[in-house]
């Protein structure tokens, strides 16, 4: 009796990091269109079970793969987004189905399309947008609380049009904008 309450010690903690596995199994890539795949309330199930994995959905159409990784059913991790051949256009992340972290876009061109700090949901720091020509397009900073201090627009041709800062209460002071308009091109003969 006493060899088999032994026995038992020593095989407990395995028993039990079996019974774990085999509760949370972690998947590997799977495609979108699996029909194991479902949501509920607000989860990603996968055959009933919140689904821990990398979701893989292609779009033939715009000839894009989108790469979603989860954990526990929400997103969790690194989400991205490649053209055919494998250019990055996008990457975001998340923990526990919440923005966190550097989420970046670029056009086909492989000029930056966007950027922008998160925590927990909420954006932080800094966040750009850009014209497709790599002109900035919009700058927002932000608090490590996630409100707005300031916004910058610039027009395509790089010229700023609108500049405020935001106090506490909401108030902002600035230029609010201006109807600047692009200058229209001349032919000449």
């Amino acid at each position: 009796m006493i060899l088999v309450k032994a026995i038992f010690a020593n095989l407990k903690p395995f028993i039990l990091s079996l019974l774990f596995l085999l509760h949370c199994h972690e998947y590997g890539s799977i495609d979108h269109t699996d029909p194991g795949f479902s949501i509920s309330r607000g989860l990603m199930l996968y055959h009933g079970s919140p689904f821990t994995g990398k979701m893989i959905q292609k779009n033939p159409t715009l000839d894009e793969t989108f790469i979603t990784t989860y954990r526990n059913g929400l997103e969790d991790g690194e989400y991205t987004a490649r053209k055919g051949k494998g250019q990055l256009l996008e990457q975001r992340f998340y923990l526990a189905g919440e923005k966190h972290g550097i989420h970046r876009t670029w056009y086909e061109n492989g000029n930056n399309r966007s950027y922008a700090e998160f925590m927990k949901g909420k954006y932080i720091n800094e966040s750009w947008s850009w014209y497709e020509n790599g002109k900035p397009a919009k700058l927002d900073k932000y608090n490590e609380k996630g409100d707005i201090l300031a916004t910058k627009v610039w027009n395509r041709l790089g010229i700023i049009y609108m500049n405020l800062s935001f106090n506490p209460d909401g108030s902002s002071a600035g230029l609010p904008g201006s109807k600047i308009c692009e200058p229209i091109k001349s032919k000449r003969h």
